[in-house]
């Protein structure tokens, strides 16, 4: 039978309030009396594993953050299984070793080019600007850039974005206000790769779907932030919503979007996009990572629409065009809290609204008395997780700007 290997990060909380990861059901997605299943998990990762069959073989590392760790095992278990079919993980931060293990092993799936548009942010942003469509105006820095800079700032203006090339969920983002600011940055730029970018002010929003085998885009679900991960960050609620589809703005964004991800020229994949929508309506290509979203919008998504993502990233991985659902559509849109700066923590008290708010339909808040620390990613626990959906966008609407203006969270 034919080989594939998952990486699991992702833990599961069977008999609790908790819905992390609950969509990665691999059991479902994969036969695994069909092919010969290898799955590398680290502690937290052993628990998301499939707990009603046993046929597939464990191997067990110390992290999974620890890609030179990672690759050697990885290419432990390929020396030992022999060919490969297929090699998988569903995090971004694995996206680039995968690649060039493919590419080394000849393993189906991305390799190394189709990977880099995808990870590399100065590489997508000029394919778009190629096509003829809105990106904003970069340039790739390091210690040796200083004129380069000073010509670019003088072009585009301040504030100023400085970003890394190959970062996630807006991970290292700063931006500067003044020349001071950009200056005390560029003096503490690590090694790595950099780029600074033109700021444009607007909403930001994302878009998420499916890209079929031949390169169709067949499902593109938009969504508009309620602050960013970027402010998020900086001790801010974060959050998205559901726009309401059939109208104009609507069919622009979807349109724009699919111009993005053709001139990107992906085929069976996810796809997670990034726009700006300036004041006048003009859109801006701002980023795209070819996997699913992370936070709650996968759940937002399959509770609103019936569509797992995940679940149709596998069958595409497999090689098998897109089954969807029948299409259903409920207006939703998610919270996030995060946790404060001093922890661990001790919970003296904290907002709930489970039974008061309508179309709340979700809530994970710490246990009064509990003691807390900082999870791994989004989907973890948090001061607090919201989920709701209804039939009315102004029910939703008027239902998160209740939690947004009512949540407390105190520590003692």
């Amino acid at each position: 039978m034919a080989n594939v290997i998952i990486i699991n990060p992702y833990n599961k909380f069977p008999d609790s309030p908790r819905w992390d990861f609950e969509l990665i059901e691999y059991n479902k997605f994969i036969d695994h009396n069909n092919f010969d299943v290898t799955y590398i998990v680290d502690e937290r990762g052993e628990s998301g594993l499939p707990q009603d069959i046993s046929r597939y073989n464990k191997v067990l590392v110390d992290n999974l953050s620890d890609l030179q760790a990672l690759q050697s095992t990885l290419e432990g278990v390929i020396a030992q299984l022999g060919e490969v079919y297929r090699v998988i993980s569903f995090s971004e931060g694995h996206m680039d070793m995968l690649a060039q293990l493919r590419e080394r092993h000849n393993i189906p799936g991305p390799k190394v080019a189709e990977n880099q548009r995808a990870r590399d942010k100065l590489v997508m942003k000029e394919i778009i600007a190629n096509a003829g469509l809105r990106a904003p105006h970069f340039i790739a820095i390091d210690h040796s850039s200083r004129d380069e800079i000073d010509d670019f700032v003088n072009t585009v203006g301040l504030p100023i974005i400085l970003k890394p090339t190959d970062g996630a969920s807006s991970v290292g983002v700063q931006k500067l206000d003044s020349l001071a600011c950009l200056e005390q940055a560029l003096n503490k730029l690590e090694q790595g790769n950099w780029e600074l970018e033109e700021y444009i002010a607007g909403e930001v929003l994302h878009i998420d779907g499916l890209i079929d085998l031949h390169g169709k885009v067949c499902v593109l679900i938009p969504s508009v932030y309620i602050n960013t991960l970027f402010e998020y960050l900086s001790g801010v609620p974060t959050g998205s919503y559901l726009l309401p589809p059939n109208t104009i703005r609507y069919e622009n964004i979807n349109k724009f979007s699919e111009q993005c991800l053709t001139a990107l020229d992906f085929k069976g994949c996810p796809f997670h996009l990034e726009l700006i929508e300036k004041a006048d309506g003009e859109l801006v290509f701002l980023e795209n990572a070819a996997r699913v979203a992370g936070a709650d919008i996968p759940y937002m998504i399959a509770d609103c629409t019936g569509i797992n993502l995940f679940e149709q990233w596998v069958e595409m991985i497999f090689g098998k065009q897109p089954e969807l659902p029948t299409w259903q559509f409920n207006y939703g849109a998610w919270l996030l809290f995060g946790l404060p700066p001093q922890l661990p923590c001790t919970v003296k008290d904290v907002s709930s609204f489970i039974d008061s708010v309508p179309t709340l339909y979700k809530e994970l808040i710490p246990q009064v008395g509990s003691q807390v620390d900082k999870g791994r990613g989004y989907c973890s626990l948090q001061a607090g997780r919201f989920m709701f959906k209804g039939e009315q966008f102004e029910d939703v609407q008027r239902d998160v700007q209740l939690v947004l203006d009512n949540f407390d969270f105190q520590i003692c």
